[in-house]
């Protein structure tokens, strides 16, 4: 008997063994995935480098299929995010063209249906530029399309709610070098080469959804293309469905100034950003280190900004009336100017921030500079954090956003005359001088030298308020977010939810 007794006590010792990393592994969250078709129904305008008129950039056919695509994570104590995905030039919180449209109004109605409170649901574009044109710079899109967009993102971000599951959640980075500036020169020459990926299994191992977050623009196909597509970010989430399962979402970061770095537009651009992306998907699935269940919080904050480009003020103009001579745009841009998106000369918009276990997430609403993502993560906006995504596009789009108010001379001097073709470079070549050769559109679309900063700064309060440690603060935040979070929209404050009966069984 005895030596029985010492046998099942070693049989009991060495099983023992390995409790303690099973349990390190149990599921401390509840993640769903969804996605929906967001085809266009006919050939529509696509965003960017030109407009859409005769022999113009109208698509000419599918080349990526168009989604809305959605992770929606909670927490065993209630705590809720959800984020859709969606492939277009970008989202503003509301339209001009069409009541009861836009990102705010897809966040209300899957508060609605989820019980989640709107103001923890982030819907984000992928800005790209062979995407549908939803700002209405290069020809716009047809109501129809905007309500049929609408309608994909509610349902994917209610269906990725309703199918959440007991899960673990890894989260590992890889070095994403090739991206590059649309500078030549300091100050705006630096880049955000960090590429994260976050992912969620099941307690079988299955994949339920993977996150890539990566900073360069959504421009590898380049302005020759007719296809409409998602560019890199679809072919990052495709990537990762089809090596792992579940559902991929590929999401830009601080996208502001920076480029992909293909070699090649079209067909060689693609292959080349499909080998970097499997190779950093690859190389962070390899570091990735499991998540601790500490929580899941959203803050997303109402914000103003003054409007000082007035190239701006456009949007006040009836579609149809402005065009530039020779230049093929026609100035009108669909955002809402009701208040509270437009009240005097002021901007109504929204920045925040998420957080996933120690993982935390800042949420813009445009086209961030890096120098937002380095303020926050490696200047000391914010420590104590496993990892730094930036969602960029997000919840409404401003346009660039660049950080800090004195790189915003260079973007003045190289972008003032860029409706015009950027003449100056000509004087400055004929003269001898050097020149930047830059002739960007950043500050024809940049609200203010200042929105940048503003909303680095809202990020960083949001990230104290969610219980990360947040650094020195930089002086000039004080009076940029004076007036942030007053008069706010209504947004509906949820309610307890009941899981389908798929998500109860999945949780036992």
């Amino acid at each position: 008997m005895k030596r029985s007794i010492l046998w099942l006590a070693l049989l009991g010792a060495a099983f023992g063994a390995g409790a303690p990393a099973a349990s390190a592994a149990k599921p401390g969250f509840l993640v769903g995935a969804a996605m929906e078709s967001a085809n266009p129904e006919t050939n529509i305008c696509l965003g960017g480098y030109g407009d859409c008129g005769p022999g113009g950039r109208t698509m000419t056919g599918v080349k990526d299929p168009l989604w809305a695509r959605s992770i929606a994570i909670g927490d065993t104590a209630g705590g809720s995010m959800i984020l859709v995905h969606t492939t277009n030039i970008g989202l503003f919180a509301s339209y001009k063209t069409i009541a009861g449209v836009g990102a705010y109004h897809m966040r209300q109605a899957i508060s609605e249906r989820t019980g989640v409170p709107a103001d923890h649901v982030i819907i984000q574009a992928d800005h790209s530029h062979a995407g549908p044109d939803t700002i209405g710079i290069w020809g716009g899109v047809p109501t129809s399309y905007l309500r049929l967009l609408q309608d994909a993102a509610v349902k994917a971000g209610t269906r990725a709610w309703e199918e959440r599951r007991a899960a673990t959640i890894k989260v590992g980075t890889a070095d994403g070098a090739g991206i590059t500036s649309s500078y030549e020169d300091a100050p705006n020459l630096e880049t955000d080469d960090e590429f994260r990926l976050l992912f969620a299994d099941d307690k079988k191992g299955r994949r339920i959804a993977t996150l890539s977050n990566y900073s360069p623009h959504a421009t590898v196909l380049g302005g020759s293309n007719k296809g409409a597509s998602g560019d890199w970010p679809e072919w990052a989430a495709t990537i990762a469905q089809g090596r792992y399962g579940g559902v991929g979402l590929g999401s830009v970061g601080t996208l502001g100034r920076e480029d992909f770095g293909a070699q090649d537009d079209g067909a060689q651009g693609e292959a080349q950003a499909r080998t970097r992306l499997y190779r950093m998907i690859t190389d962070a699935t390899a570091v990735a280190e499991t998540v601790p269940a500490t929580g899941v919080d959203v803050r997303t904050t109402f914000i103003r900004e003054p409007i000082a480009q007035p190239v701006l003020l456009a949007n006040l103009i009836p579609e149809g009336t402005l065009n530039v001579p020779g230049a093929g745009y026609e100035i009108s841009i669909d955002r809402d100017i009701n208040a509270p998106w437009l009240t005097g000369g002021f901007l109504g918009t929204y920045a925040g921030a998420a957080r996933i276990g120690d993982v935390f997430v800042g949420v813009a609403p445009g086209e961030s500079f890096p120098e937002i993502q380095a303020y926050l993560r490696d200047e000391g906006g914010v420590t104590g954090t496993r990892a730094f995504f930036h969602l960029g596009a997000s919840n409404d789009f401003l346009g660039y956003m660049l950080r800090p108010v004195d790189h915003y001379p260079q973007v003045l001097r190289e972008g003032a005359l860029y409706l015009g073709g950027c003449p100056e470079e000509q004087v400055l070549e004929g003269l001898m001088q050097p020149y930047d050769e830059a002739c960007t559109d950043h500050w024809t679309l940049m609200v203010s030298p200042t929105i940048g900063s503003h909303v680095a700064c809202t990020i960083q309060d949001a990230a104290g308020s969610l219980g990360f440690t947040v650094g020195t603060r930089d002086p000039n935040c004080t009076p940029l977010t004076a007036l942030d979070g007053q008069a706010a929209p209504a947004e509906r404050a949820g309610r307890p939810s009941r899981p389908s009966k798929k998500s109860r069984r999945a949780r036992k």
